[in-house]
């Protein structure tokens, strides 16, 4: 799986699988032109127990980040993350059997999607790799293509 940018630099900090799981403390960037970017914004000081980066990617993925950025509030490509993730669970289904239509049913999405989604993902991203069930983040629940929440 390719990771876009700003989640790539992040990913050679702190892995693949905790980048993807940030979506859930990226805010929406309201400074940008198109209003489509999010942003995270990284604490000088240490962060407890409690902090939302601490409870979305541990303690060591929060201190590896605050190490690298401390201070400054960096970009997050918070849809891709989505894709990705989106991705990543149809690949599982699909593995433990689910059939293309049942994948089109279950996301609500056209046969191309899922095909596309199939290729991004490998099959070592699939053992390597964990992803949040939709809507389980913190931060809000993700929004399926046809769904209705």
């Amino acid at each position: 799986m390719r990771l876009p940018g700003s989640l790539a630099e992040i990913a050679e900090i702190i892995g693949a699988n905790m980048t993807l799981r940030l979506e859930s403390v990226a805010k929406p960037d309201h400074s940008s032109k198109r209003k489509r970017g999010y942003r995270i914004r990284i604490p000088h000081d240490p962060v407890d127990d409690h902090h939302p980066l601490v409870r979305t990617i541990g303690r060591e993925g929060a201190t590896r980040l605050q190490r690298q950025y401390a201070g400054e509030t960096i970009s997050y490509a918070a849809r891709s993350a989505r894709r990705l993730q989106r991705a990543l669970m149809i690949a599982k289904d699909f593995q433990s059997g689910v059939s293309i239509d049942g994948l089109q049913v279950r996301y609500s999405c056209s046969f191309s999607t899922v095909s596309r989604a199939l290729g991004e993902v490998t099959t070592r991203d699939l053992t390597t790799m964990t992803t949040p069930p939709l809507g389980s983040s913190p931060g809000g629940s993700m929004r399926v293509q046809g769904s209705t929440t």
